[in-house]
């Protein structure tokens, strides 16, 4: 009899030993179809993701598009800039030339003022009426 117990609490412990390793067979399993669902279920949000998206060949030529519209932009705004500078270097000329202009007719002036003053200073010098103080105090008014 006590064969016959050994025997049947080793078929009981097997068949719990059985039992267990079933269990955790098939807890490995559902771990596994849970990751596979997992992944199937992030594949499937990544590929309705990408359909709603722009390809990325349609995104490169969209994005070389805007920087093409952007260069052009940036150049059309320097092309404004470089004539604006143009026009203002143009009239500084202008300007510098009138200036320089109406400082040389000033400059004749004053010129022919002093050699006005010299020949009336030398007239009357010559008038024998006019004392060389007189000449002396004109001479330092002017």
């Amino acid at each position: 009899m006590s064969s016959r117990r050994r025997a049947m609490r080793e078929s009981s412990l097997s068949q719990s030993m059985r039992r267990q390793k079933w269990k955790l067979r098939r807890a490995v399993i559902m771990m596994r179809v849970r990751k596979r669902r997992k992944r199937m279920k992030r594949r499937r949000w990544m590929l309705r993701r990408a359909l709603m998206t722009p390809t990325l060949s349609w995104m490169r030529k969209r994005t070389s598009r805007q920087i093409l519209a952007n260069i052009t932009c940036e150049i059309a705004i320097k092309q404004k800039l470089i004539d604006e500078l143009e026009n203002s270097q143009r009239r500084l000329h202008t300007l510098k030339q009138q200036y320089e202009q109406k400082l040389m007719m000033l400059q004749s002036k004053i010129r022919d003022t002093q050699l006005e003053r010299d020949r009336v200073l030398h007239n009357m010098g010559s008038m024998e009426s006019c004392s060389e103080d007189k000449a002396k105090r004109i001479k330092g008014r002017v």
